[in-house]
Protein backbone atom coordinates (compact mmCIF):
# COMPACT_ATOMS: atom_id res chain seq x y z
CA UNK A 1 0.00 0.00 0.00
CA UNK A 2 1.09 3.57 -0.80
CA UNK A 3 1.26 6.43 2.06
CA UNK A 4 -1.78 8.13 1.97
CA UNK A 5 -2.10 11.13 4.59
CA UNK A 6 -4.46 13.86 5.56
CA UNK A 7 -4.16 16.99 7.48
CA UNK A 8 -2.65 15.86 10.35
CA UNK A 9 -2.03 11.66 9.93
CA UNK A 10 -0.04 9.88 7.73
CA UNK A 11 -0.55 5.90 7.39
CA UNK A 12 1.83 3.83 6.06
CA UNK A 13 2.75 0.65 5.53
CA UNK A 14 6.05 -0.17 8.39
CA UNK A 15 8.76 -1.90 7.58
CA UNK A 16 10.27 -3.14 11.30
CA UNK A 17 9.42 -3.27 14.75
CA UNK A 18 11.55 -0.12 15.34
CA UNK A 19 11.58 1.68 18.81
CA UNK A 20 8.73 3.79 17.86
CA UNK A 21 6.62 0.28 17.41
CA UNK A 22 8.07 -1.36 20.38
CA UNK A 23 7.49 1.49 22.08
CA UNK A 24 3.73 1.02 21.50
CA UNK A 25 3.70 -2.42 21.64
CA UNK A 26 5.03 -2.37 25.34
CA UNK A 27 2.67 0.23 26.42
CA UNK A 28 -0.51 -2.07 25.12
CA UNK A 29 0.72 -5.21 26.57
CA UNK A 30 1.52 -3.17 29.77
CA UNK A 31 -2.78 -2.46 29.28
CA UNK A 32 -3.59 -5.99 28.40
CA UNK A 33 -1.52 -7.24 31.30
CA UNK A 34 -3.58 -5.00 33.80
CA UNK A 35 -7.05 -5.88 32.27
CA UNK A 36 -6.55 -9.71 32.02
CA UNK A 37 -5.23 -12.59 33.88
CA UNK A 38 -1.91 -13.89 32.21
CA UNK A 39 -3.49 -17.29 30.61
CA UNK A 40 -5.95 -14.82 29.08
CA UNK A 41 -3.12 -12.75 27.28
CA UNK A 42 -2.87 -14.51 23.82
CA UNK A 43 0.07 -11.46 22.88
CA UNK A 44 2.22 -11.87 19.45
CA UNK A 45 5.56 -10.92 20.10
CA UNK A 46 7.07 -7.63 17.94
CA UNK A 47 9.08 -9.93 15.54
CA UNK A 48 6.23 -12.06 14.43
CA UNK A 49 4.43 -9.55 13.24
CA UNK A 50 7.00 -8.60 10.48
CA UNK A 51 7.33 -12.21 9.38
CA UNK A 52 5.72 -13.77 6.35
CA UNK A 53 2.25 -13.56 6.22
CA UNK A 54 2.29 -10.47 8.19
CA UNK A 55 1.84 -6.72 7.51
CA UNK A 56 2.22 -4.22 9.69
CA UNK A 57 0.88 -0.42 9.37
CA UNK A 58 1.19 2.90 11.40
CA UNK A 59 0.31 6.53 11.67
CA UNK A 60 2.03 9.08 12.36
CA UNK A 61 1.59 12.42 13.07
CA UNK A 62 4.71 14.52 11.77
CA UNK A 63 7.33 12.10 12.92
CA UNK A 64 5.81 10.28 15.10
CA UNK A 65 4.00 7.22 16.14
CA UNK A 66 0.95 7.57 17.40
CA UNK A 67 -0.94 4.03 16.31
CA UNK A 68 -0.77 0.52 14.87
CA UNK A 69 -2.53 -2.14 13.63
CA UNK A 70 -1.32 -5.83 12.37
CA UNK A 71 -2.65 -8.03 9.94
CA UNK A 72 -2.03 -11.74 9.49
CA UNK A 73 -3.12 -13.75 6.42
CA UNK A 74 -4.74 -16.93 7.38
CA UNK A 75 -5.68 -19.46 4.22
CA UNK A 76 -9.65 -18.20 3.70
CA UNK A 77 -9.41 -15.19 6.45
CA UNK A 78 -7.22 -12.09 7.51
CA UNK A 79 -6.59 -11.71 11.12
CA UNK A 80 -6.33 -8.23 12.72
CA UNK A 81 -3.38 -7.82 15.49
CA UNK A 82 -2.36 -5.39 17.87
CA UNK A 83 -4.34 -2.64 17.08
CA UNK A 84 -3.37 0.57 19.51
CA UNK A 85 -3.11 3.82 19.52
CA UNK A 86 -1.18 5.89 22.01
CA UNK A 87 -3.94 7.68 24.79
CA UNK A 88 -2.68 11.60 23.39
CA UNK A 89 -3.48 10.81 20.02
CA UNK A 90 -7.64 8.99 21.31
CA UNK A 91 -10.40 9.99 19.75
CA UNK A 92 -9.56 11.59 16.52
CA UNK A 93 -10.85 8.72 14.56
CA UNK A 94 -7.24 6.98 14.13
CA UNK A 95 -8.45 3.40 15.22
CA UNK A 96 -11.53 3.56 12.62
CA UNK A 97 -8.82 4.74 9.99
CA UNK A 98 -6.25 1.72 10.65
CA UNK A 99 -9.33 -0.79 10.43
CA UNK A 100 -10.25 1.16 7.66
CA UNK A 101 -7.21 0.31 5.71
CA UNK A 102 -7.13 -2.99 6.92
CA UNK A 103 -10.31 -3.93 5.19
CA UNK A 104 -9.68 -2.36 2.34
CA UNK A 105 -5.90 -4.44 1.97
CA UNK A 106 -8.17 -7.55 2.81
CA UNK A 107 -11.13 -6.79 -0.07
CA UNK A 108 -7.70 -5.68 -2.95
CA UNK A 109 -6.28 -9.29 -1.69
CA UNK A 110 -9.77 -11.41 -2.95
CA UNK A 111 -10.40 -12.36 1.07
CA UNK A 112 -14.55 -12.38 2.68
CA UNK A 113 -13.92 -12.60 6.21
CA UNK A 114 -11.92 -10.40 8.70
CA UNK A 115 -11.41 -11.87 12.10
CA UNK A 116 -10.20 -10.80 15.54
CA UNK A 117 -9.93 -12.09 19.19
CA UNK A 118 -10.41 -9.18 21.93
CA UNK A 119 -11.37 -8.90 25.33
CA UNK A 120 -14.50 -7.34 27.21
CA UNK A 121 -12.70 -5.02 29.66
CA UNK A 122 -12.40 -2.99 26.30
CA UNK A 123 -15.39 -1.24 26.01
CA UNK A 124 -14.16 1.36 22.90
CA UNK A 125 -12.60 -1.27 20.89
CA UNK A 126 -15.27 -3.32 21.04
CA UNK A 127 -18.27 -0.09 20.17
CA UNK A 128 -15.57 0.34 17.12
CA UNK A 129 -15.57 -3.38 16.03
CA UNK A 130 -19.54 -3.18 16.70
CA UNK A 131 -19.62 -0.06 14.10
CA UNK A 132 -17.99 -1.53 11.42
CA UNK A 133 -19.86 -4.39 11.83
CA UNK A 134 -17.98 -7.50 13.14
CA UNK A 135 -20.16 -10.09 14.70
CA UNK A 136 -19.50 -12.55 17.41
CA UNK A 137 -18.10 -15.83 16.35
CA UNK A 138 -16.16 -19.17 17.33
CA UNK A 139 -12.55 -19.16 18.34
CA UNK A 140 -10.09 -19.59 15.14
CA UNK A 141 -6.57 -20.39 14.30
CA UNK A 142 -4.19 -21.14 17.73
CA UNK A 143 -6.00 -19.27 19.89
CA UNK A 144 -7.52 -20.38 23.49
CA UNK A 145 -11.03 -20.41 23.88
CA UNK A 146 -10.85 -18.40 27.32
CA UNK A 147 -13.47 -16.80 28.75
CA UNK A 148 -11.97 -13.23 28.66
CA UNK A 149 -11.56 -13.53 25.18
CA UNK A 150 -13.99 -12.47 22.40
CA UNK A 151 -13.94 -13.59 19.27
CA UNK A 152 -15.89 -11.40 16.59
CA UNK A 153 -15.67 -11.75 12.77
CA UNK A 154 -16.29 -9.03 9.58
CA UNK A 155 -17.92 -10.60 6.16
CA UNK A 156 -17.33 -8.37 3.07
Amino acid sequence: MSKSSDARWQLTELHEPDHAYRRLIGELDALMQSLYPPEANQLTAPEAMFGEGCRVYGCYQGDILCGTVGIVFAEDYIEVKRLYVAPAARGQGLSRRLMGELIGVAAACGYSQIKLETGARQPEALGLYRKLGFQPCTAFGNHADHPASLFLCLSL
